[in-house]
């Protein structure tokens, strides 16, 4: 199985494609109106994207259900959550990249549905880890690079990890069930597929790298979570005043910065702080420096 694959949990690739398929474009708008400062009721809204208010208020409800609720409903207008504001840039990011103005979407529009159509076409658990899959093996091993030159990528590949996925989550998968989906996402414009081998289109890697941010969103979410709740720092609890490696990022200009000090939560958002300064798609590479000193407490 691929490298990355087996670092990467099943059930947390079924989610963040869950929550992807949630986000139609009609879903999208009302988000949109939601962050809005003028925007006071659910009734602007309801006017504002042409729908009943009893329409938004259904939508409404599946934003603010499941585990990563994306509007949060307590109060009297529902508001965005940080899941949901963070999905809604990387969604503008992805419409940018194909030429889309972000200041007037017009999310009804049949260019803005084909291009989201890829995320909703790949409608539960088999859709999403087939997909991402392929997305793996058309990266390096170590991440999921969407940079790269398509790779001829073959159907028995693909099974593999998908079986083994589908084992850790006690569920089976056929290769008839693989192929099933590969010709529906065949049919997206997100690959191009033949009788035993898949190559991603350009399309299909835009896509495949909204999927990535959306699943290091959950990953840092949830470590922060866990981390953050007892204190943890990220180093090595060592007591000798001797020099020390500790943990760093290295960035595109090549220079480590250590991060013993940090929190998780802390390393999160700096490593977006310090990508956003290069390019939204910068990337941060794992490294480790020679610290004099114990690691910082």
């Amino acid at each position: 199985m691929h490298d990355l694959a087996h670092r990467r949990s099943p059930a947390t690739i079924v989610e963040a494609g869950a929550l992807l398929q949630s986000t139609t474009p009609v879903r999208l708008s009302i988000l949109e109106q939601l962050k809005d400062d003028a925007t006071d009721s659910q009734q602007e809204i309801a006017a504002a994207v042409d729908l009943s208010a009893s329409a938004v208020s259904q939508h409404l409800a599946s934003l603010a259900g499941g585990s990563r609720p994306i509007v949060n409903r307590d109060g009297s207008l529902p508001v965005v959550t940080p899941v949901g504001t963070k999905l809604l840039d990387n969604i503008y990011k992805l419409l940018r990249l194909h030429g889309v103005d972000t200041e007037s979407i017009d999310w009804s529009s049949e260019e803005i549905v084909e291009l989201l159509d890829p995320i909703c076409v790949a409608n539960g658990p088999l859709f999403t880890l087939t997909y991402y899959s392929i997305g793996l093996r058309n990266s390096s091993g170590e991440r999921l690079d969407l940079l790269l030159f398509p790779k001829r990528i073959s159907v028995a590949s693909i099974l593999t990890d998908v079986r083994t996925w589908q084992e850790r989550r006690g569920e089976s998968v056929t290769r008839g069930q693989i192929r099933y989906r590969l010709k529906k996402l065949a049919g997206a414009d997100v690959l191009e597929f033949s009788d035993s081998t898949i190559t991603l289109t350009e399309h299909g890697k835009l896509q495949l790298r909204l999927f990535e941010r959306v699943i290091q969103l959950f990953t840092a979410e949830t470590e922060a979570t866990e981390n953050e709740s007892a204190g943890t720092r990220v180093g090595f609890d060592r007591g000798s005043d001797g020099p020390t490696v500790v943990p760093a990022l290295c960035g595109p200009d090549g220079e480590p910065i250590a991060t013993d000090s940090m929190t998780v939560a802390e390393l999160t958002e700096f490593a977006a702080r310090y990508a956003d300064t290069f390019d939204p798609d910068a990337t941060l590479e794992l490294s480790w420096v020679l610290q004099e000193g114990p690691p910082a407490n």
